[in-house]
């Protein structure tokens, strides 16, 4: 009886560790850890940096394949106490492999303030310790970061669309030459063209851009009234996505539906088939607005144009039926430097944000409400004269916002980084 008391828990035992197990005592093999009668490992080189105005990025290395608890507060965490009584940041993160690299962005924190955090590894019931406790400081939204892509990199001419290509380096319209220009996403170094001088057409100029998804790169052709479509990676020419039309257009965008929806001057919002690019007629064109130039989908599935006729204001649509909402924005957008609005996005607050070019800036607004936040960012002036914002607008992963130099330093325009809202 003795002899089976023993052999039986050892074959239960074998059946449930691995055939082959690790080195260093079962390090990083939650199961074997666990079986042992151990405890998840520690997390002992918990980093923490501020990267956005809302935004902090945390980075250890990973101790293996437990899932992780987070913990964050805006009061001092000193034991583990501390760190218990702290709010949990829901994530559901894919543990990385033992020994590589882990990294969370922590999302909607308040701007400008210090925030604490813990981290522990977790499996079931059975928890780590509290081992590294950090905290970080979060920026000023709206302060200037860097001069991303200097002045003359690339002999940048006329900045126009700013999009990411799917290798997370920047792709940039220079539209006084017809070019798009590549350069890193982390550095803003030059990569080199993408798209070389001269649209397929020989005549068009480009302006907004974007991914599309099917991984291809989509270029409105400004006054020509088309779109041209190209490999994102190699730059190679696809298509002319949609022919010239009898209106010109400078921003497009994807919808929810997976249609192409392009704001055409004078007629409003016209949606084409996202496959074939088929026109399927006019989709929006009410409030006696024309005109729209900036284009954006926003978080709550409505369209959202920027107008420049017969007023500059930013109109609202009903995205399933195009019916026309409401407008806002045109008190903010007339004045002294009236605004000649170009590109419209939604940063990682939801609130929208608008290129002025005339007023050299970047407004923000609350959409769900219309009201006004006001001036978001700047650019700076003592660069030389008319310093505009172009039409470029593009938010990076840690939340902060790139803006595009306009034409009046050709060809040594720039793009702008801001620490995001």
């Amino acid at each position: 009886m003795k002899y089976f008391n023993i052999i039986i828990p050892l074959i239960f035992l074998s059946a449930c560790l691995p055939m082959k197990v690790p080195e260093k005592s079962g390090a990083g093999n939650p199961m074997l850890i666990l079986l042992l009668g151990g405890r998840p490992p520690a997390i002992t080189d918990l980093t923490a940096v501020g990267v956005s105005g809302s935004r902090v990025r945390l980075n250890w290395t990973s101790v293996g394949g437990f899932a992780y608890d987070v913990r964050h507060s805006t009061l001092p965490i000193t034991d583990d106490a501390g760190c218990e009584a702290a709010n949990v940041f829901a994530t559901t993160m894919a543990p990385a492999a033992p020994g590589n690299a882990q990294m969370l962005r922590v999302k909607k924190l308040q701007p400008n303030s210090l925030h604490y955090f813990c981290v522990r590894a977790v499996s079931g019931t059975a928890v780590g310790p509290w081992q590294s406790i950090v905290s970080a400081t979060t920026l000023v939204p709206g302060t200037l970061i860097s001069e991303f892509v200097v002045g003359g990199s690339g002999s940048l001419s006329c900045t126009a669309g700013l999009a990411w290509a799917p290798d997370g380096n920047l792709l940039v319209v220079s539209q006084g030459d017809r070019r798009i220009i590549k350069y890193d996403g982390t550095t803003g170094e030059l990569i080199g063209d993408l798209i070389t001088p001269g649209a397929p057409d020989g005549s068009s100029t480009y302006w907004g851009i974007r991914i599309g998804p099917n991984g291809h790169l989509y270029a409105d052709g400004g006054g020509a009234g088309k779109v041209f479509e190209f490999d994102a990676t190699s730059g190679a020419f696809i298509q002319i996505f949609i022919p010239g039309t009898a209106s010109s257009a400078a921003y497009s965008q994807f919808g929810a539906d997976g249609n192409y929806y392009r704001g055409e001057y004078f007629i409003g919002i016209v949606r084409y088939d996202g496959t074939t690019g088929t026109s399927l007629g006019t989709f929006s064109s009410g409030g006696g607005f024309s005109g729209p130039a900036g284009l954006v989908l926003g978080p709550d599935g409505q369209w959202y144009a920027f107008m420049n006729s017969p007023a500059p204001s930013i109109v609202r649509y009903d995205g399933t039926t195009g019916a026309y909402i409401t407008d806002f924005g045109a008190a903010q957008l007339t004045g002294p430097n009236q605004s000649n609005g170009r590109d419209m996005i939604f940063g990682p607050n939801d609130h929208l944000f608008v290129s002025d070019y005339f007023g050299h800036k970047v407004e923000e607004f609350d959409a769900e409400n219309g009201i006004s936040i006001g001036t978001f960012a700047q650019i700076p002036l003592n660069i030389g004269p008319g310093s505009n914002v172009s039409e470029g607008l593009v938010f990076d992963e840690d939340g902060n916002l790139f803006a595009g130099h306009g034409c009046n330093m050709s060809p040594n325009d720039r793009v702008f980084k801001f620490v995001g809202p």
